[in-house]
């Protein structure tokens, strides 16, 4: 991606050692007189562009070195190489998803893979996988320009996802305000044909109209990316994913695990029959990870078997 070593040495360090380096060798203590030397033989020679005009530039240029010794500062000479500036976004561990998100990591990284949809029920752990898919960009050398994250959600506009994407791309501005949809779709389109792009989107309801967006064919070309989360399967063969990835809910033991962690040891640990309602609390939630870490930091705090007795009759009611 064109990086390049970014090296840092003062000033100092540099002209020190060279300056060290010429007097070693004789150079600066002999320079005026081999210079007078010099133009005495380039003199008889007649030449016009003489060694001396030479060495009386170098003895010059030696000096502004010393003088951008005592004056400058020179700390940094390579700017960092550019990266695509993708931040870490927030996450909570989660628990069954290191093999989901290896195979949505892999299958997003082919080449002959455009579009990418995962798909599942509310509150499946969507979002979460999302952001640790996100996350692996800001994590590795991934060979993309730009990593766009938008949160897209049931009704938006093109209008609201074009500005979005402008911030992204720092497009935003009086001009850009002031133009419609149509050129504000021309202004990404001219930025983003130009990148290895992720459009990353998340929660979509419906169709999302790149081309009306700006978005160049992810399919066209390698190094174009458009991945989403969306609950709709019909959706994602919309989109153009007609192989897309189910996000399932856990397996019974994945779910205990994870709601065991959500109620903590100082709660389990007053009672066996605790443990044992635990159980049965988990169980109702189908594995569903939303519910078990709501329901389970709920628990947290009931320390009698009377609460947990409790917590079961109102979940058997609203079942």
């Amino acid at each position: 991606m064109g990086n390049f070593v970014c090296i840092e040495i003062s000033s100092d360090q540099t002209v020190d050692r060279f300056i060290r380096f010429l007097r070693g060798k004789g150079y600066i203590r002999n320079l005026k007189k081999n210079l007078r030397r010099e133009r005495r033989h380039d003199i008889n020679k007649g030449l016009k562009l003489s060694s001396y005009n030479y060495g009386k530039s170098v003895y010059l240029l030696l000096e502004e070195v010393k003088n951008l010794k005592s004056e400058g500062n020179f700390e940094v000479v390579a700017e960092p190489a550019p990266t695509s500036g993708v931040e870490e976004r927030p996450t909570q561990s989660t628990i069954g998803q290191d093999k989901l998100l290896e195979t949505a990591w892999n299958r997003l990284m082919e080449d002959g893979v455009g579009i990418l949809g995962l798909h599942g029920m509310g509150g499946v752990g969507k979002t979460t996988l999302f952001k640790k898919i996100h996350n692996k960009f800001s994590e590795m050398a991934s060979g993309f320009d730009v990593v766009i994250w938008i949160v897209v959600s049931q009704g938006a506009k093109i209008s609201k996802i074009q500005e979005d994407i402008a911030q992204k791309l720092h497009l935003c501005g009086d001009e850009w305000t002031n133009k419609n949809e149509s050129d504000k779709a021309t202004d990404i389109y001219k930025f983003l044909k130009k990148k290895r792009f992720v459009l990353m989107l998340d929660d979509i309801w419906e169709k999302v109209d790149l081309e009306a967006i700006g978005v160049p064919d992810p399919t066209r070309e390698i190094g174009r990316k458009v991945v989403f989360t969306t609950r709709s399967r019909e959706v994602c063969g919309r989109m153009g994913d007609h192989e897309p990835m189910e996000i399932k809910c856990l397996e019974p033991e994945e779910a205990w695990e994870l709601f065991r962690n959500k109620v903590g040891y100082n709660t389990l640990s007053r009672d066996p029959v605790i443990v044992q309602l635990a159980r049965k609390v988990a169980e109702k939630c189908r594995g569903l990870p939303l519910a078990l870490c709501v329901i389970g930091e709920t628990m947290a705090s009931k320390t009698t078997v009377q609460e947990w007795e409790h917590a079961i009759d109102v979940l058997n009611t609203s079942a």
